[in-house]
């Protein structure tokens, strides 16, 4: 969703292989090149018009934004937190865990073999300029890691599997 000058849309941001990111709305598609963030300070071409504004990145509960003022106007962007855990056709969460974007592994907290309880940190994954901490949806024995710290990680691609554990093999740990 995107809120300019007080009104909301609801766009789509599309990212192309040149680079070039189209922003997508019912009324219009609006192309967006040469986009350089640094510090506070966003410079892009927009719609082929050169533009530079004042940017701030937030995070709030169930989101992620990003404010842009500028001479030619202000927006807000926002952004679902993405769920990182793969759903069965039912709905019901399995124990395998896909990457919802494009990100860079900034820390794995898990290695194979380890026993997690749903909502255990398993790794942080940075994207968009945001850490994100990726939970484990049930409790299980983390069975497989397909990336590293450091790693670039693409959307729909697995990144870790928990095993689910039954009660009987809890059982016998516990003995």
């Amino acid at each position: 969703m995107s809120t300019t000058e007080g009104e909301s849309y609801d766009v789509s941001v599309h990212f192309t292989d040149s680079g070039e990111i189209k922003v997508v709305s019912a009324a219009r598609e609006t192309v967006v090149k040469n986009l350089i963030v640094d510090g506070d300070i966003l410079t892009a071409e927009v719609g082929g018009v050169l533009c530079s504004g004042t940017c701030r990145l937030f995070k709030r509960t169930h989101d992620i934004g990003v404010s842009v003022w500028s001479s030619i106007g202000n927006c807000t962007l926002y952004s679902p937190i993405p769920d990182f855990t793969h759903r069965e056709e039912d709905g019901t969460n399995s124990g395998r865990i896909t990457a919802q974007m494009h990100g860079k592994v900034v820390k794995v907290s898990v290695s194979v073999g380890d026993v997690v309880q749903s909502g255990d940190v398993l790794l942080i994954l940075e994207a968009m300029k945001t850490e994100h901490a990726i939970k484990a949806p049930i409790n299980g024995v983390v069975s497989a890691i397909t990336t590293e710290m450091g790693k670039t990680v693409y959307d729909g691609q697995d990144i870790i599997v928990i095993t689910e554990q039954n009660s009987s093999s809890k059982q016998i740990e516990d003995l």
